[in-house]
């Protein structure tokens, strides 16, 4: 490319930045083009509903609106003619690197990602979701979330530049101009979509944060989870074996007599109250029996019990 060539096309490229639509021109545009196709969405539906059952149209709502959105853009965008929002705010979409009506596999990429977005979405969702290995959803929650963190970061460049009003078209690298020469009195809610472009920069910078604490606190819970489990594990596996033979469960303060038997304390009250209230009633008077259960070793005094720790 000679010297002149490319002093050229800058020069074209200038001359069309006088054509640069208004951030408000471009909003405008979408929300007009998201009414008519409401509309017509609404339109099918009902028509769909009169001849079909209510059932039968809940399950076909979906792709009703799916092939509503594909031919309203069939017939505009990828036909290679305006749609009515851009006719509505007079503008056009151009291929920003070529500054030329985008090339048809564009136009298709663009209507296709519009039509079916909805689609594209769940289906990297799901994928995400049969990769997540510990079924705990994270990854598809985190895929969401950072879909949804570059959408708005992607909204705060467009407040500023005025140029990408979604990641499609900044993918695409298509974007628009207007029909009319761009006046400085056309530019008076600059000032405001800057305030928003900041304040939208901050709420994806706290929600990183917030999204951080709660990652670092669920991953601290587990750990901790994970922790008891292996506590609960190794008590488990030491008390294998070590049951009190009169409630046949895990020691509960274990008591230790001299005849080397060992039984929970509470047990081993109990049973002594018993064997001394049977003989209460079997010989008329009060007479103590304070033996070992198991060997009948005679128990005189107390200080034949030895409590256990950590046993």
């Amino acid at each position: 490319m000679t010297e002149n060539q490319s002093s050229n096309i800058n020069n074209y490229k200038n001359k069309l930045e006088k054509f640069q639509p208004t951030i408000s021109q471009i909003i405008c545009n979408e929300q007009k083009d998201d009414v008519l196709i409401k509309s017509l969405q609404d339109e099918s539906n009902a028509i769909f509903k009169q001849f079909f059952r209510a059932r039968l149209w809940i399950q076909w709502q979906p792709i009703i609106d799916e092939i509503n959105k594909s031919i309203y853009y069939l017939l505009t965008t990828v036909s290679g003619h305006q749609t009515l929002g851009e006719e509505y705010c007079q503008i056009i979409c151009i291929d920003y690197n070529q500054y030329l009506i985008p090339s048809l596999w564009r136009r298709l990429t663009l209507a296709a990602i519009y039509s079916f977005r909805t689609r594209f979405v769940n289906f990297f969702k799901n994928l995400a979701t049969n990769n997540d290995h510990n079924h705990d959803g994270m990854v598809a929650e985190n895929l969401q979330f950072l879909i949804d963190s570059i959408k708005k970061i992607n909204v705060a460049i467009f407040f500023l530049q005025g140029q990408y009003p979604d990641l499609i078209k900044r993918f695409l690298s298509i974007r628009y101009l207007s029909t009319s020469v761009k006046s400085s009195s056309t530019d008076y809610n600059q000032t405001s979509f800057k305030i928003l472009s900041f304040l939208t920069i901050i709420q994806v910078i706290l929600s990183f944060y917030a999204k951080y604490m709660i990652i670092t606190k669920k991953s601290k819970t587990k750990h901790n989870i994970s922790i008891d489990n292996t506590k609960e594990s190794i008590h488990s596996h030491n008390n294998d074996g070590k049951r009190c033979p009169l409630c046949f469960s895990s020691y509960q303060n274990p008591t230790l007599l001299f005849c080397g038997h060992i039984f929970c304390w509470d047990c081993l009250s109990d049973w002594m109250l018993t064997t001394s209230t049977s003989a209460r009633q079997q010989q008329g008077h009060f007479e103590r029996k304070d033996e070992c259960p198991i060997c009948k070793m005679k128990i005189n005094d107390t200080k034949q019990f030895v409590l256990l720790h950590n046993f």
